[in-house]
């Protein structure tokens, strides 16, 4: 439990600028990793649909809340939604 409060303080002490960063490693990396009990608990499969070379050039603590934020509030509560696929063009 420290280790995933440590790593949430760490990545979000970083300072806020613009920069070119991988979607799909943030996703891998922070977001599953924060959200990861609530997954297994919901029993959701979520399939990334995101090319490793793609980048985005933005807030990467923006971008890591909201799809913190999407990935939540989608999350299934009925075993026939259990299904998510992620898709960044």
């Amino acid at each position: 439990m420290q280790h995933t409060i440590d790593d949430f303080s760490n990545y979000y002490a970083t300072p806020g600028k613009v920069e070119i960063f991988y979607p799909k490693v943030v996703l891998q990396k922070y977001i599953f990793e924060i959200l990861n009990s609530k997954i297994i608990l919901k029993n959701t499969e979520i399939q990334l649909d995101i090319e490793d070379t793609f980048e985005l050039h933005c807030y990467e603590h923006i971008f890591s809340n909201i799809m913190m934020i999407l990935i939540d509030i989608f999350n299934p509560t009925t075993p026939t939604t259990r299904y998510k696929y992620l898709s960044l063009h």
